[in-house]
């Protein structure tokens, strides 16, 4: 026959501290820096993206720009900008000066009065926004 003797163990408890989550997305600890940090970081990826395509856009651009018709076309408009400037200087200083003169550029006007002691010119944009020279004649010889 077999005794079976109860056996009294004794059972040590230890109080463990409840488990608690890390990350601030389950535990509430610290979410708002954690919310802050992501969105930061999804910024700056953003800004490196737009970045990266704002540069390949402009790199397209200053291709285009530098191209030898552009260069020419430029060429061009800058000669004949010089042209009409020098046709205005010799209206208003040249052998036969007029008194008063006029020309519309691409929108814009430009005006000028000699009375005789200075010559004014007025530069009016599209805008209505005005720009004032006043030259004295006596400088030119005239």
């Amino acid at each position: 026959m077999v005794l079976s003797i109860p056996m009294l163990i004794a059972n040590q408890t230890i109080a463990q501290e409840a488990y608690s989550f890390t990350s601030p997305s389950f535990s509430g600890i610290g979410y708002s820096s954690h919310v802050l940090m992501l969105e930061q970081i999804t910024q700056q990826n953003q800004k490196a993206i737009d970045d990266k395509e704002q540069a390949a856009a402009d790199a397209i651009q200053r291709e285009l720009d530098n191209s030898n018709l552009n260069k020419f076309l430029k060429n061009v408009e800058s000669r004949i900008y010089a042209q009409i400037s020098k046709q205005l200087v010799d209206a208003m200083f040249g052998d036969n000066p007029s008194a008063s003169g006029s020309i519309d550029l691409g929108g814009n006007t430009v005006e000028y009065y000699n009375d005789g002691t200075d010559i004014t010119l007025t530069i009016t944009d599209a805008d209505g926004n005005t720009t004032t020279i006043v030259v004295p004649v006596g400088d030119f010889g005239i």
